[in-house]
């Protein structure tokens, strides 16, 4: 819920009566009380509401096309509470319902506002709970409370909700009341925080699309954030820029030293505490037991400590948010480097929508007489489910015993490093057998074209693959190649014809056909790829999984680590990446 839905809800609690004579009267209108939602439990946040419209105007029955009867002033918080004094005015209706207070036959009382700013604060019965900031805009009378089961109104403005049958609140409190439906809300609101787009996620359960449709959505999203260079932020608050205060405050503490320490040594394992129920509680968001221990992806971006001035200043955490892991892992990984699109902490099979047939256009005569075929685009999807990868590096028993700052960066860029390898090898040559992903090399529909046997390729080779990829409309604006060292290394020095201009090479400043070069060793041998890189999806699931052989390497005095990764690749658009391979003997 954001300040751009301009949308206003109400709760409702009970009258007081101060006297049986006079105008004014006590009232609670708000309290921290977790209303269930469907994105989730809302909790009006007594330190964020702005009140600054006080005094309020009092209404009947958040009729805003009415004048007000009076006022809600001495507005005060008072603990979780918000109060204040109902104040009636002179006229004729204003004096009735003075009376009817006091005779106890109008007792409710009713608060609109404006929710926005929602910050995650842990969970009820697996459902997440968010507190929000409020804008306070009316106070009103009402008859009866619209959710009798809880007592708090969990409508939005009756005026404008009401059907000729059934008002939405009472609609919603048939959908909340289906399983089918609270399971519904949930993953997408789960999926929401994950994919950084609460606002959307909010929509969506409101709107009451599929989980499918929110996913779709998401991705184009994504994508359109990724295509105009915008960092995808991991952000389980909806947009506002901070992530969950609980898990950044354990964040700064966390130590892949300790955990490592503690899983080669049990004498150690007491003091990796912290890591242990971390990895307890993504395990559980996993829905799975894993075999080794599981960290959070966040902690391979994060810098342990920032050092403070030299006039002593504290050394002070930093703020750790889960698109840094990517920014720090783009560098180390050539197609993330090349603009692909990355998808984190996914949950179960993600299936992405694509179009493989435009509709068609047609002429017609001016008076508009003619009648058009119709010409709905063809879809198809590409499904993203998890795959296990896994690499190994060795940590030697002296790095394990220094508490050095500089020793946990080193660790952490070494797994990163291996994280980085597993990606392009799956998104470049993977098999999709093996329980692989499919990469670019082995999907169907890419351009393919050959090159002599035992030669280079000319310059023309190099240019058909950019006309390849423009005549199926699908030169994008992240097109680049992509080849081996070897072959990059033999390109810088190969001249573009035969006769000319002098250092004219195929490669030259880093770029091919004026276009970006880049290489990597996991490309197969004497291969050039070129392609529009975002139409390149990872997926990634959960955390990184650690797994530890303390025995391998005993007598060198070092430990294997072993980390696991759950990732899938899809292509969206083949037709946008063209492949260049030596022909066979």
């Amino acid at each position: 819920m954001t300040d751009s839905s301009n949308t206003w809800v109400t709760r409702e609690l009970t009258l007081q009566r101060e006297s049986k004579s006079g105008d004014r009267f006590p009232a609670t209108v708000a309290t921290e009380t977790p209303v269930r939602r469907r994105f989730g439990y809302e909790v009006l946040d007594m330190k964020r509401l702005d009140l600054t419209r006080a005094p309020f105007p009092l209404i009947e029955s958040h009729d805003t096309s009415k004048l007000n009867v009076g006022l809600f002033e001495d507005v005060h918080v008072n603990g979780q509470r918000l109060k204040g004094m109902i104040r009636l005015g002179k006229s004729a209706r204003a004096q009735e319902l003075a009376e009817d207070i006091r005779e106890g036959i109008v007792r409710n009382v009713s608060v609109g506002y404006e929710a926005f700013d929602p910050i995650e604060d842990g969970e009820i019965d697996g459902i997440p709970v968010y507190r929000f900031a409020a804008r306070i805009h009316e106070i009103s009378l009402v008859s009866a409370p619209a959710d009798t089961n809880s007592g708090i109104n969990r409508s939005r403005n009756p005026i404008m909700e009401n059907t000729e049958h059934q008002t939405r609140s009472e609609r919603r409190r048939v959908h909340e009341d289906s399983g089918d439906e609270k399971n519904r809300a949930v993953a997408i609101s789960q999926a929401a925080r994950r994919f950084g787009l609460q606002d959307l996620g909010f929509r969506a359960i409101e709107e009451g699309w599929s989980v499918a449709d929110f996913q779709a959505k998401a991705v184009v999203e994504v994508e359109r954030r990724n295509a105009h260079g915008v960092t995808h932020h991991f952000d389980p608050v909806g947009g506002t820029g901070r992530i969950d205060r609980h898990f950044s405050e354990a964040l700064q503490k966390y130590s892949l030293i300790k955990l490592l320490r503690g899983l080669a040594d049990p004498k150690a394992l007491a003091g990796a505490g912290l890591e242990l129920e971390i990895s307890q509680e993504l395990q559980r968001q996993m829905g799975r037991q894993a075999k080794g221990i599981v960290i959070p992806s966040e902690i391979l971006a994060q810098r342990t400590l920032t050092a403070g001035s030299a006039s002593g200043g504290a050394m002070t955490p930093e703020t750790y948010m889960g698109s840094a892991f990517i920014d720090v892992l783009r560098p180390k990984t050539s197609v993330l480097s090349l603009g692909a699109l990355v998808l984190q902490s996914l949950e179960g099979t993600v299936v992405i929508p694509r179009k493989i047939a435009s509709g068609t256009g047609y002429w017609i005569n001016s008076d508009h007489t003619d009648s058009i075929p119709p010409g709905d685009p063809t879809l198809d999807q590409v499904s993203l489910s998890p795959k296990t990868a896994g690499a190994a590096t060795i940590i030697s028993h002296r790095m394990l015993v220094q508490g050095s700052r500089d020793v946990e960066e080193m660790v952490r860029s070494d797994l990163l490093g291996l994280l980085a390898q597993v990606i392009d090898q799956a998104a470049i040559a993977g098999t999709g057998a093996s329980n692989q992903p499919l990469g670019i090399t082995g999907t169907t529909g890419i351009d393919t074209d050959t090159y002599t046997n035992g030669g280079l390729p000319d310059f023309a080779k190099i240019v058909g693959m950019e006309s390849a990829i423009a005549a199926a409309n699908a030169d994008g604006d992240k097109l680049a190649y992509l080849t081996t060292p070897s072959m990059y290394g033999s390109l810088k020095i190969t001249p573009r014809q035969s006769s000319g201009v002098e250092g004219n090479f195929i490669i030259q400043e880093g770029k091919m056909n004026d276009l970006p070069a880049s290489k990597s060793s996991n490309v197969p041998d004497g291969a050039i790829i070129l392609g529009d890189w975002s139409q390149l999806v990872i997926g990634m699931w959960g955390g990184l999984e650690l797994d530890l052989d303390p025995y391998t390497h005993f007598l060198k005095g070092s430990i294997q680590v072993r980390v696991l990764a759950d990732i899938d690749v899809g292509v969206r658009h083949p037709e946008a990446f063209s492949l260049l391979t030596e022909a066979e003997a």
